[in-house]
């Protein structure tokens, strides 16, 4: 995450699905209530994006979320501070927004991610954000460089499960075959073995005004019926050229 895609349509597709997930916008059903976490995996580090700002036919999905996302969109408030601030999230919900500096060693990764695993505590529904996904094989190796700081990897994705946490992992899907049906597979396959197949994993594609992009819903049985029934019932209104469910992936194989 940076600042300078604070309160495109990314953030919007986001947070309007992190809104419901965890019954802030279920109105119907908005019980059981889930505890939010986020781990930006912050970085300033200059580059293209952030200037699809202008998106009023999501605004039917969730106005008050539109609203305020477009409220941050003047430079004084166009920050990661800022947003966390401006209520899109349930109060509560806990943030993790420590940059990565870059060239670190190897230890300092490792000590950024406990600090964020400590900061987001236990039992949440933790959301982590980098700015292209879960890794790919041929950045296994590289975490602690400045190129790996845009991913998430599966050791990230395991000390948080190990913690109770479900977990919401965005993953670009504007670039190469990463909106393939067959590439989201092999994303969740490998959820699956960092959670010990343990994970219910569900994949829902976003697609909307040329935006591409999935969310990886990994659930632990304790939050496995408010996910996956929040999940099934998305909104007319989210669904309309927006969300789709494109994969589940259960404890006993099923797809």
């Amino acid at each position: 995450m940076q600042d300078q895609f604070v309160g495109d349509i990314g953030d919007f597709a986001k947070f309007s699905l992190l809104r419901w997930l965890c019954g802030l916008t279920d109105l119907n059903r908005p019980e059981p209530k889930l505890k939010l976490g986020v781990v930006w995996y912050y970085n300033n580090h200059p580059r293209k994006g952030g200037n699809h700002t202008c998106y009023p036919a999501c605004r039917d999905a969730d106005p008050e979320l539109y609203d305020t996302l477009q409220g941050l969109l003047c430079p004084s408030r166009r920050n990661v501070r800022c947003l966390q601030k401006s209520g899109v999230l349930p109060e509560g919900t806990r943030f993790f927004r420590e940059e990565m500096t870059y060239p670190p060693q190897k230890p300092q990764r490792e000590a950024w991610l406990g600090r964020a695993v400590e900061k987001m505590q236990k039992d949440r529904l933790v959301y982590l954000d980098p700015d292209t996904g879960l890794a790919p094989e041929s950045m296994k190796d590289k975490a602690h460089t400045k190129e790996g700081s845009h991913y998430a990897y599966k050791a990230d994705v395991a000390k948080f499960w190990k913690q109770g946490h479900s977990l919401v992992i965005y993953q670009d899907a504007t670039q190469g075959g990463n909106n393939k049906p067959e590439t989201i597979h092999r994303k969740m396959e490998e959820i699956r073995a960092a959670t010990d197949n343990t994970a219910d994993v569900v994949a829902l594609r976003w697609n909307m005004a040329g935006s591409g992009r999935v969310f990886l819903v990994a659930a632990q049985q304790k939050h496995r019926d408010a996910l996956l029934n929040r999940i099934d019932r998305l909104p007319s209104s989210m669904k309309a050229g927006c969300f789709e469910r494109v994969l589940l992936m259960t404890q006993t194989g099923g797809a």
